[in-house]
């Protein structure tokens, strides 16, 4: 019965990988910013990468970065 209620996840691991998580958001929003795009496309991304917590970021880098304007 102990082996079941052993906590064999580590807090540190979940942490980094949180972390690495919000970094990759707030790098996206602001390639967002940094980058021309249509006029309600900014709405849209930013909207996408910050209220879709992991996918979000991971479709504005594959689909998003590609619809971006050439100025």
């Amino acid at each position: 019965m102990d082996i079941l209620l052993k906590n064999t996840s580590s807090p540190i691991i979940w942490t980094g990988i949180i972390l690495i998580l919000i970094g990759f958001s707030i790098f996206c929003a602001i390639d967002i910013f940094k980058n021309s795009f249509k006029e309600k496309d900014y709405i849209t991304w930013i909207t996408v990468v910050l209220l879709v917590p992991i996918l979000g970021p991971f479709l504005y880098i594959f689909i998003g970065r590609k619809r971006k304007l050439n100025l």
